[in-house]
């Protein structure tokens, strides 16, 4: 018997109303939902709303809850022997050519606190950590002094944030805790000059940023590793094309 396996995922914010999560299920044609324990009942609202059957509600984790089956019963013990390998449906390429423009001298634990469901956090911590061979602490939510602790305990030397986050680490400064940071990448929403400088002035360390959209996966800008310039999103990656245009088109 041959099996075909593929389809398409879209990832949802996990504080989504039982009617915002419905609304993306319908919009996007989903048929299955994957979902953490926590959210299950908000998850059982939405699928009702979008006509899924509940028993097309996927629990993460080792448990079942409730009767709701969890991941882990789906895989079963026997490897799975491809038939064939179709080279030109894999959409890493991505993350590899990321790769190549990482220095791996010391970048070799990272803090993953930007949200999962969001773009950056797929590409640049579920995906690029494990192409460079890093390791990654995964905090579930941003916390100032679960953030500080962890830096220290773990010996991160490479963070990625949002500006929310940079303003935190400014406004209640702990120079201790980031002493094994190197590297602070800033991305989702622009960071300010004046931002970026009271960082450094801070901790000594240069924030890096870059700009992009989830449909070009998400980044074509960042700036250059020796050349950052405070408050720019740097400059265009190999490869890529922009237009810039006035603001009436």
């Amino acid at each position: 018997m041959k099996l075909k396996l593929g389809g398409k995922v879209t990832t949802a914010n996990p504080n989504c109303t039982a009617s915002e999560f419905a609304f993306q299920l319908i919009d996007s044609g989903a048929s299955v939902i994957i979902v953490h324990p926590e959210y299950l009942n908000s998850a059982i609202k939405a699928a009702k709303e979008a006509r899924i059957p509940e028993s097309r509600i996927i629990l993460l984790g080792k448990s079942e809850v409730r009767g709701f089956r969890h991941h882990r019963s789906l895989i079963g013990d026997r490897e799975a022997e491809p038939v064939s390998y179709n080279l030109g449906l894999q959409s890493h390429f991505y993350a590899i050519a990321l790769e190549l423009l990482e220095d791996k001298r010391t970048r070799n634990i990272f803090i993953g606190v930007v949200p999962f469901f969001h773009i950056y956090g797929i590409v640049f911590v579920i995906n690029l950590v494990p192409v460079l061979g890093a390791s990654a602490v995964i905090l579930s939510g941003f916390n100032l002094t679960t953030f500080y602790r962890c830096i220290q305990k773990y010996k991160v030397n490479f963070i990625y944030a949002v500006p929310p986050i940079i303003l935190e680490l400014v406004n209640f400064p702990s120079i201790e805790s980031m002493s094994n940071v190197d590297t602070v990448f800033c991305g989702a929403a622009p960071l300010s000059k004046r931002m970026s400088d009271d960082f450094y002035n801070l901790y000594k360390i240069s924030i890096k940023q870059g700009y992009g959209l989830a449909e070009t996966s998400p980044i074509i800008t960042t700036s250059e590793e020796k050349n950052i310039v405070s408050g720019s999103c740097g400059v265009l990656l190999p490869n890529l094309q922009v237009k810039i245009l006035s603001e009436d088109g």
